[in-house]
């Protein structure tokens, strides 16, 4: 039951304020997602403000640009502590450093040098003096508090000692397995 001043319930259509609440909404809804949040808290405050129009702003539209921001600020908020803790506090450094050599397979890599290369800024935050050195690895070349978290050279993986054995590790010396057994 639409008429020309808009549908029979006295208010306009405003298609662009309703999106910008859900946007908002799903903004917030993904705060710990930064890369949902940021844009959909942004495209949120954009289709609010392009809502308004020549007329002054819906109410809509003003939901649509609190919830957007707040998404976006709280996202932007749990982000930044994120890397501040992981940049500030030893362990988790010394933590992301093994997991990193890891994963890309190189035991001489070096956040804390890393980091100082890309950030200058952050040397003192990191802790570095000037030959570089003095971040989460221990001098001593051990890995620090997180030995034994990844698997050493010669280990099959992660899980080695993990789950008691009883002592056969080749499934043909167990008794139970047959030829038709799929263990």
């Amino acid at each position: 039951m639409d008429t020309e001043y808009g549908n029979s319930y006295g208010y306009a259509r405003n298609p662009m304020a309703t999106a910008a609440v859900v946007l908002g909404v799903i903004s917030i809804m993904t705060c710990l997602i930064f890369y949902i949040s940021i844009p959909c808290g942004a495209m949120a405050a954009l289709c609010a403000i392009l809502s308004r129009g020549k007329n002054p702003m819906p109410g809509k539209s003003k939901v649509g640009i609190v919830c957007g921001l707040s998404g976006l600020v709280l996202s932007l908020l749990i982000t930044l502590a994120s890397v501040w803790t992981v940049l500030t506090n030893p362990q988790m450094r010394a933590y992301m450093e093994r997991y990193l050599q890891y994963y890309l397979g190189d035991s001489s890599f070096d956040l804390d040098q890393e980091l100082a290369t890309m950030f200058p800024a952050l040397k003192g935050i990191l802790g570095l003096d000037e030959s570089g050195s003095g971040g989460s690895s221990p001098q001593d070349g051990s890995g620090g508090h997180f030995d034994g978290l990844f698997p050493e050279e010669g280990t099959d993986g992660l899980f080695d000692g993990l789950f008691p054995s009883d002592g056969a590790d080749d499934p043909q010396e167990r008794e139970d397995v047959g030829e038709g057994s799929f263990i």
